[in-house]
C-alpha cells in the first residue's frame, strides 16, 4: 500500500559490463515482467514463484485455462494421430475436460478450429527449416556499449512461424514482437523478416520494420533503466491503455482489478514488492514506455487470414 515505506528507496548504479550483454531471450524475459527481472536478476532475490505459475494474464479472447491445456495438447498431438482418429478419444484421455455432455459440448465448440489450425501449421511447415544460425549486434545505450545475441531456430526462407492453441495475450504478442525486431536487424542470408502468428481461428503476422535496430536500441534503453529501478511497464495495463487510444480511465482498472476474482496486475507479486510505498505507477513514464513499446508493435501487425 501507499503508507508502506517504498521497497526501492533510492536508483541501483547503472548496470556495469556483465548486465550490457542480454541475449534475446533476457530481454524478451524482461518486458514481460520488468519487477521480477529487477528483483531476481539484479539484486538476486529468491522471489519464491516461478513466472510460469502467475497466470493473471487474459488473452485478447478469454477463455479458460482448463480449456486452453486441453486446445494445446490436442494441437500438440494432431501430427501423431491416424487419419480419421476421434478427437474425443485423445480428449476424454486427459483431465481437462468434465465427463459427459458438459465436455462433449466444449470439445464440439474447439475441435472445428483447431483442426483447420493443424492444417494450416502442417501446409507452413512442408519447406524445411534452416540450420540453426548465431548472431549478435552491438549497440550504443546512453554512449555505453551494449551487446544483443541468439540464435536463430527453425526459419525458412519466409520468415518465421510461431503458434499456439490459446486465444494471444498482450505478452505472447510481445514476446514475438521483440523477436521479430530481431530478425529484421539480423536476418540470416536469404530469410524474409516477416513473422507469421497462428492461433485457432486467427492468422497474424509482423511485416518488415524499417527501423528495426532504433527501435530494438528504445527497448534495450529502457531495459538499462529497469535496471537500476522499476520500469512502470505492464504488459496487460501498457497494451489496455495504448490500445484504448491512451485513457488512463480504460486501463486503470487492469491495473487496479475488480475484485477477488479479478485481480489486477498491481497484484502480481513482483508488483507488490517493487511498486510498494508507490502511490500511482502510471504517470508519465508509463505513457512513454507503453507509447514506446506497444506503438510500433500495432503499426506492424497485420491481420491476415482471420476467421474470427
Amino acid at each position: 500500500g501507499t503508507g508502506m515505506a517504498p521497497f526501492f528507496r533510492s536508483r541501483l548504479p547503472a548496470p556495469g559490463p556483465e548486465w550490457r550483454e542480454p541475449s534475446l531471450d533476457a530481454l524478451r524475459r524482461f518486458f514481460l515482467d520488468p519487477a521480477a527481472w529487477l528483483l531476481r536478476e539484479r539484486l538476486r532475490l529468491d522471489l519464491g514463484w516461478r513466472d510460469e505459475d502467475l497466470q493473471d494474464d487474459e488473452p485478447l479472447v478469454a477463455e479458460r485455462p482448463d480449456v486452453r491445456a486441453l486446445s494445446t495438447r490436442l494441437l500438440n498431438a494432431w501430427p501423431e494421430v491416424e487419419p480419421g482418429f476421434d478427437p474425443a478419444d485423445l480428449a476424454h484421455a486427459g483431465s481437462e475436460l468434465p465427463t459427459g455432455a458438459i465436455g462433449d459440448a466444449v470439445l464440439r465448440r474447439l475441435w472445428p478450429d483447431l483442426k483447420a489450425l493443424s492444417g494450416t501449421i502442417r501446409d507452413a511447415m512442408r519447406d524445411p527449416p534452416l540450420a540453426p544460425r548465431a548472431w549478435r549486434q552491438e549497440f550504443s545505450i546512453a554512449s555505453e556499449p551494449w551487446a544483443l545475441h541468439g540464435t536463430w531456430h527453425d526459419l525458412r526462407a519466409w520468415g518465421r512461424l510461431r503458434w499456439q492453441a490459446a486465444p494471444f495475450a498482450p505478452r505472447d504478442l510481445l514476446g514475438n514482437w521483440i523477436e521479430h525486431l530481431a530478425l529484421c536487424v539480423a536476418p540470416p542470408p536469404g530469410v524474409e523478416p516477416r513473422t507469421r502468428l497462428l492461433a485457432p481461428g486467427v492468422e497474424l503476422s509482423f511485416q518488415p520494420v524499417d527501423d528495426a535496430r532504433g527501435t530494438l536500441a528504445e527497448l534495450l534503453g529502457w531495459m538499462r533503466l529497469g535496471h537500476c529501478e522499476p520500469l512502470p511497464f505492464f504488459p496487460r495495463t501498457s497494451w489496455t491503455y495504448v490500445d484504448a487510444g491512451y485513457r488512463l480511465a480504460t486501463a486503470r482498472p487492469v491495473w487496479s482489478g475488480g475484485g477477488r476474482d479479478r485481480p489486477g496486475e498491481s497484484a502480481r507479486p513482483s508488483n507488490r514488492i517493487a511498486w510498494r510505498g508507490i502511490a500511482d505507477p502510471l504517470g508519465e513514464r508509463f505513457d512513454a514506455v507503453a507509447r514506446s513499446v506497444f506503438d510500433p508493435l500495432r503499426r506492424h501487425l497485420v491481420s491476415g487470414g482471420s476467421t474470427a
